[in-house]
C-alpha cells in the first residue's frame, strides 16, 4: 500500500511539473508573440516617421534649388546693368588705377 500511495504521489507531482512547465511555456511564448507584435507596430510607426521626413526632405530640397536659381538670375550682371541704368547709374568716364606698391588704409 505505501508503495502505490508512493507511486502515485510521484505521478501526480510528474503530472503537476509537466503542468507546470507546459503553462510556463505557454506564458514565455505569450510574451515573445506580444513582443513581436509590439516590435512590428514600432518599426511600422518608425517606417512612416522617415517616409514623413523623407517628403519633408524633398520639398526643403526643392525649395533650395528654387531660391538658388533665383540668387543665380538676380545677381546676373545683365539684370544688375539694366536695374543700375533704370537707377540712372551711368558707366564711368574716369578710370582709377592704384599701384599695388602703395599702401592703402595704413597707419603712420
Amino acid at each position: 500500500m505505501s508503495f502505490e500511495t508512493d507511486f502515485m504521489k510521484i505521478q501526480m507531482s510528474n503530472r503537476f511539473t509537466l503542468g507546470l512547465t507546459r503553462r510556463v511555456i505557454v506564458v514565455l511564448l505569450m510574451i515573445l508573440i506580444a513582443e513581436q507584435v509590439l516590435f512590428a507596430i514600432q518599426v511600422a510607426t518608425f517606417g512612416s516617421k522617415l517616409a514623413q521626413l523623407e517628403q519633408k526632405r524633398l520639398e526643403i530640397s526643392k525649395v533650395n534649388e528654387d531660391i538658388s536659381k533665383e540668387l543665380i538670375q538676380s545677381t546676373s550682371l545683365t539684370k544688375i546693368q539694366t536695374l543700375s541704368d533704370k537707377l540712372g547709374f551711368e558707366k564711368s568716364t574716369i578710370m582709377w588705377y592704384l599701384n599695388s606698391v602703395d599702401a592703402v588704409a595704413k597707419l603712420p
